[in-house]
């Protein structure tokens, strides 16, 4: 019972043992995000992106699912290639008439179009990108998602836009643009008036991974870039473990004030798998 005081007088207030566990009962209220190192492990054999997010005990703390869609995505590739071979064929019907200049300037036009048509196609049936997570694997078909990333657009060529969202509700903003990305990987973070600027740690092992070496792990580091564009300070690391499959270890020691929300950090996290292919 609480009591609350109001014109000299004494009012009290029941809340039931049901309305307290329904308010409390949300990953925030959990406690899962009061702590400064997550493991992050992904499903070895699965159809879709699956990961288990663990304490630094290898306790579950709750679960996290990229659907990739598959046999949309598969028809995707074969409409891509079916494009493909049939520039290819108008190619050949054209060229067999035509001058050696006029030739040129043909197969540039038409492996343009059919190149970006092409990418098009692809794009507009394999759709956009969505990442869930819940609090365990037997929840993803019984509940909501308790926190989502969503792509925001369908078509983006130079920036990709993601928005985290809570129950619905937008927290966070993730942006990264494709043109930064030849030298050195980023991500940049918004919240709460908060810039984040994740990237990978080394230039030159970032540059080696580019150029197809096995084996090459590339680290990413958490930069609070919100007053100082130029800040070197580093909160928080997101490390990939020495092993066959993907296993990770989030840490954000560095960072004991929590400039950066752990559900945040957590799901940008994901976000750096799913997309960068590490």
């Amino acid at each position: 019972n609480i009591f609350i005081a109001e014109n000299n007088s004494t009012q009290e207030v029941t809340i039931s043992p049901e309305s307290q566990w329904e308010e409390d009962n949300s990953m925030l209220h959990q406690g899962m995000f009061g702590k400064h190192k997550y493991g992050i492990k992904q499903k070895k054999i699965a159809i879709n992106e699956k990961y288990y997010i663990k304490d630094e005990n290898n306790n579950d703390l709750f679960f996290s699912i990229r659907r990739l869609h598959f046999w949309r995505r598969f028809l995707s590739w074969i409409l891509g290639v079916i494009l493909i071979l049939w520039g290819i064929i108008l190619w050949f019907s054209i060229a067999q008439n035509i001058d050696s200049q006029a030739f040129a300037i043909l197969t540039f036009l038409i492996f343009f179009i059919v190149g970006f048509i092409g990418m098009i196609v692809i794009v507009s049936i394999a759709g956009r990108r969505w990442i869930e997570f819940y609090f365990s694997e037997e929840d993803v078909n019984t509940k909501n998602a308790e926190f989502t990333i969503s792509q925001d657009n369908t078509y983006e060529f130079i920036h990709k836009h993601y928005t985290l969202r809570q129950n619905g509700v937008e927290i966070a903003q993730f942006d990264k643009n494709i043109f930064t990305d030849i030298l050195r990987k980023k991500w940049h973070m918004y919240y709460n008036g908060k810039h984040i600027l994740v990237k990978e740690e080394s230039v030159i092992l970032g540059i080696l991974r580019r150029l197809w070496i096995p084996f090459i792990r590339t680290n990413f580091i958490f930069l609070d870039i919100t007053t100082n564009s130029q800040s070197d300070e580093i909160i928080g690391y997101f490390k990939r473990k020495f092993e066959i499959f993907d296993n990770y270890l989030l840490d954000m020691t560095s960072d004991p004030s929590f400039i950066v929300p752990r559900e945040i950090a957590i799901c940008m996290a994901v976000l750096l798998d799913c997309w960068e292919r590490r």
